[in-house]
């Protein structure tokens, strides 16, 4: 069976060039692009070395296995027959794919040839600088009702405003955790059920050596152990203790440290490249299997499905003009 190449297909971005992005390493690597690009493009220079014949475009390869976000797919109309393993990340599932790749293990149905695969971890980490006591707690995110309430830090800086700093990490500076003690990803309650999200910030934290103070989301619950290698807190009461502890208890805190660097090991590139080499061999056989069918029988099947996220997408608006 012959091996088919690689198509990795990214938005269009102003920091991007079709010339610079094959230049791309993980030193220069631009993750504060945001998952479309990130997911896609970190694939390929992990991969690129596996599969030396891959290609970054904006557009998909009939004659290709196509990389590509589920917004990027969205934004060209559709995969229009051609063969794609669509990432969903947090977005809504589309249909119409070929092998889709989710980012929280509780999503994945292999039947249905919907993997998971661990989100790229930062690249190039600057670990924290071993200190004590504490004095920066470090957010990398957005404030607001979906994330983390400004709210919840007007009341932290009320209660440990004298005795530690709260900042919010720039996007370009979210690998540099060499002035960071805590790392804090404590959200909107709202979120704590949600399986879009991936355990991320608890796996950069790990390997940062910074102990994290997340909230109640599934994705940390599943992955981390509470007081062991991260702290979890079901409201603001107990995300004031948590900080309180970490603050006042020198030898928890460097527990909570060695245990998440420990754990750190199984999210290197390395290891997470192997998962994705895992769903590239399963897509080269699907598509192999695929090609050898009715061509009726396949433009059938992607027609159903076009329908099917058509119809989506019209229930989705409706919720969506219902609710403002």
């Amino acid at each position: 069976m012959s091996t088919v190449n690689l198509n990795f297909v990214i938005p269009r971005h102003p920091h991007l060039s079709d010339l610079s992005v094959d230049e791309f390493s993980l030193n220069d690597f631009p993750y504060w692009l945001g998952g479309a690009v990130n997911w896609v493009l970190r694939a390929y220079v992990n991969l690129k070395e596996n599969y030396p014949n891959s290609t970054v475009s904006y557009s998909l390869c009939e004659s290709s296995i196509n990389i590509i976000h589920v917004r990027t797919l969205r934004e060209l109309g559709g995969k229009k027959g051609c063969y794609c393993v669509v990432i969903r990340a947090d977005y809504r599932r589309l249909y119409d794919c070929d092998v889709e790749i989710v980012q929280n293990i509780r999503q994945a149905n292999y039947s249905r040839k919907r993997f998971y695969i661990t989100y790229w971890a930062l690249p190039r980490i600057i670990k924290r600088v071993n200190r004590w006591p504490p004095r920066v707690i470090g957010y990398a995110g957005r404030l607001g009702p979906n994330n983390l309430d400004e709210k919840v830090v007007n009341y932290l800086n009320e209660q440990f405003g004298k005795l530690i700093e709260f900042r919010i990490i720039p996007n370009e500076l979210w690998h540099d955790a060499s002035d960071i003690d805590i790392y804090l990803a404590y959200r909107n309650r709202a979120s704590r059920h949600s399986i879009n999200k991936p355990p991320s910030k608890l796996i950069n934290a790990w390997l940062s050596e910074v102990p994290l103070i997340a909230g109640m989301d599934i994705a940390y619950r599943d992955l981390g152990i509470h007081g062991a290698d991260y702290l979890a807190c079901d409201g603001v009461d107990q995300l004031i203790s948590s900080v309180d502890r970490l603050l006042n208890d020198k030898e928890f805190y460097e527990r909570i440290v060695r245990n998440g660097v420990l754990r750190s090991s199984a999210y290197s590139d390395t290891v997470i490249t192997e998962e994705w080499i895992r769903v590239v061999q399963f897509a080269q056989s699907d598509y192999h299997n695929i090609k050898s069918k009715s061509k009726i029988l396949k433009y059938l099947k992607c027609a159903l499905m076009r329908s099917v996220d058509s119809f989506i997408d019209i229930l989705y608006n409706f919720k969506e003009k219902i609710s403002k």
